[in-house]
């Protein structure tokens, strides 16, 4: 399993996360799906496809029929059908990277935002496509039926998800550090104040 500095289990909405400890006993593969942003999880499909010599686009959606994105905030991995192809050639799994970031001077011009989301979800397109491919077990979807919301407005995940995810401008939302600010002095850490969090 991984998952992100950046997420919260929101015990007020669901104090036990069933579905999740079965997947996890029965190692299942999951994501979370991202309804509305199918963006997400693609950037690396041409890198991918090249490395496999094959166009890995009808493996990935006929596991993903209506083409969602995966969002890597929390996700099941099977890490053997990750990174068996590249545990000969590691250099190999690095050179499907960039890492050098886009210049975000013009991030308003519409093709800077592009490059920029782009870059910053290779990971977790990476891992979305690898799974879908190549996973040996059905990947599991979790979504709203199950009371998943990772891409709906952030009152509304507070209102209603089991988990949130504080993405990019939501670390900037007043509830990220409340959350966490109150999680902490529950738990005896006094001393934590806003200027603690870095964004």
């Amino acid at each position: 399993m991984s998952y992100d500095d950046d997420i919260v289990f929101n015990k007020n909405v669901s104090p036990e996360l069933n579905e999740i400890d079965g997947l996890i006993a029965n190692k299942t593969p999951f994501v979370i799906d991202e309804e509305y942003f199918p963006m997400s999880d693609k950037s690396m499909f041409v890198g991918l496809s090249n490395y496999f010599n094959r166009d890995l686009t009808p493996d990935y959606y006929r596991n993903n029929v209506r083409g969602v994105g995966a969002n890597a905030g929390f996700m099941g991995i099977e890490t053997s059908s990750i990174f068996s192809s590249f545990k000969d050639n590691f250099m190999g799994l690095l050179s499907l990277f960039d890492f050098k970031s886009p210049n975000l001077k013009s991030i308003d011009e519409p093709y800077h935002y592009t490059d920029k989301v782009l870059f910053d979800t290779q990971e977790q397109s990476f891992m979305s496509i690898m799974l879908h491919c190549f996973a040996t077990k059905d990947l599991f979807r979790l979504g709203g039926a199950l009371g998943y919301f990772f891409d709906t407005p952030i009152q509304e995940a507070v209102n209603k998800s089991k988990l949130i995810h504080f993405t990019g401008d939501r670390k900037y939302d007043p509830q990220f550090p409340k959350i966490i600010i109150d999680f902490l002095k529950k738990h005896g850490h006094n001393n934590i104040t806003p200027d603690w969090f870095y964004y």
